[in-house]
């Protein structure tokens, strides 16, 4: 689970990340001045990482500051389109008939605990129509300011049922008077919350329990709850695994000094995206 525990200024749940244009002459000129790299290199760069199941975006060519010298792996990074692209082959959609329930956060979160399998609590779900068995529906914004004045066990995690990169997530620490104070510090009025939470999500957008990290794991990415995702291969027939990954807000620091020296990294309520991944192992 990727932390949200940031908000914006121009909304109370996070946003996701804007696209990142490509620069235009004076920032490409910029990059040759300040690294060395000349335009006719930046463009030989970019044609190269573009073709070949690479896929890389001129956009994401500077986003991810490829230009710079000092990055030799550069060949190591896949765009968007390729990951989208790897994604498909490596499970078929037609090989994953599931893969529309399992995007649905708030039946999947349902069907694991049925299951037994230990998941996050959803305390409440936000909706002007949907409803889940007995689980409390908030139709409108006067009920789910009311469900986080009476009801709400803190602290709270909430994001929409659907969706991916964080986006419309908050994580909130507790209520005070008429605020409710976000985990960054921020203090937003609970009736703007709601009328924020109805205006973005009026379709489906859970309240649940916040989750923390083990203190161990918390010495090492401070208070961001991280995950370890499963990398599998699906040929319609049998999954197998390729590789597992930690991922959390490390800023390409490596983990294995990090877990032998126990620094604390990252920091949850910066409003920095990460998009670093670390290899844990591979195989099953």
């Amino acid at each position: 689970m990727a932390d949200a525990s940031i908000d914006t200024a121009q909304s109370s749940l996070l946003e996701a990340p804007t696209e990142t244009a490509t620069p235009q002459t004076p920032a490409i000129v910029q990059v040759a001045k300040e690294y060395g790299v000349s335009p006719v290199r930046q463009m030989r760069d970019i044609m190269g990482l573009r073709f070949g199941a690479r896929k890389m975006s001129g956009a994401e060519y500077y986003s991810l500051r490829l230009f710079d010298p000092a990055r030799a792996n550069k060949a190591s990074f896949t765009g968007q389109n390729g990951i989208n692209a790897l994604n498909a082959s490596m499970n078929p959609p037609m090989a994953v008939p599931t893969r529309a329930f399992v995007g649905n956060k708030l039946l999947y979160t349902e069907l694991l605990a049925k299951l037994g399998i230990a998941t996050s609590h959803t305390q409440a779900l936000v909706s002007t129509f949907r409803t889940l068995g007995t689980l409390p529906v908030l139709k409108d914004a006067q009920t789910l300011v009311d469900f986080l004045r009476n009801d709400a066990k803190y602290p709270l995690f909430g994001k929409p049922h659907h969706g991916s990169l964080s986006e419309g997530s908050v994580r909130i620490n507790r209520i005070d008077g008429d605020e409710l104070l976000m985990a960054n510090g921020r203090r937003i009025g609970i009736e703007q919350f709601a009328k924020d939470v109805f205006a973005q999500y009026p379709g489906g957008f859970m309240i649940q329990t916040a989750l923390d990290p083990h203190a161990d794991m918390a010495r090492i990415a401070g208070p961001a709850v991280g995950c370890v995702r499963v990398v599998t291969v699906n040929d319609g027939t049998e999954r197998e695994t390729s590789l597992r990954t930690m991922e959390n807000a490390c800023a390409g620091r490596d983990v294995r000094q990090l877990l032998a020296t126990r620094q604390p990294i990252g920091d949850a309520g910066s409003g920095q995206w990460h998009s670093d991944n670390l290899q844990s192992g591979r195989g099953p």
